[in-house]
């Protein structure tokens, strides 16, 4: 396995991290929005590996008390996918929204998942003497959202979108089940 579940277990808090779920002997992740006002309140993630593990980074509040409130320091992604696909480790940082978002915003937060798993990667070399439990270079950035519409998403690539500073990331309306093979090339 490449993945280092070992590793990533001594790191990170149980309750941060979302559990492989079996689903007709398939496995998959369940994402949920737990806010009573979020109308896109699951997405489930099929065609995983087993060993995939998915974080829930934007619940954790101790660590913003260490970071000033502008600039969007304090701001995360609601999950990181620590995953395989066609043999090597890849990143997928998801975040659910109901309501309408700006690019900015949501930029802002991947960039805040992003910093949270290079510290996270840090405390490992620190203090268990383990490098590359997360992949340095393939990261993949999605924005699954609520869009009040009866039209279906149709087949092809998503909307990317991203300034020169901003991270790009691609757009999916409405999704309830998101095949991984279907957004990690």
């Amino acid at each position: 396995h490449m993945i280092d579940i070992n590793a990533i277990e001594a790191l990170i808090d149980s309750k941060a991290i979302v559990g492989v779920e079996d689903r007709f002997g398939r496995p998959r992740l369940t994402l949920k929005e737990p806010g009573t006002d979020a109308k896109l309140k699951k997405v489930f993630i099929g065609g995983i590996p087993r060993d995939s593990v998915l974080i829930k980074t934007d619940g954790a509040k101790p660590l913003n008390a260490l970071l000033a409130k502008d600039a969007g320091l304090r701001c995360r992604c609601d999950y990181v996918l620590l995953t395989e696909r066609n043999g090597r480790k890849v990143l997928v940082f998801c975040e659910l929204k109901s309501e309408r978002f700006s690019h900015p915003e949501v930029s802002t937060q991947f960039k805040g998942g992003k910093c949270l798993v290079r510290y996270f990667e840090s405390l490992l070399q620190e203090f268990h003497g383990r490098r590359g439990v997360f992949p340095a270079s393939e990261d993949w950035y999605y924005v699954l959202f609520y869009k009040d519409s009866t039209r279906k998403r149709t087949t092809g690539n998503p909307n990317v979108r991203g300034g020169r500073s901003e991270i790009k990331f691609c757009k999916y309306p409405n999704p309830g089940l998101v095949d991984l093979r279907d957004i990690v090339g």
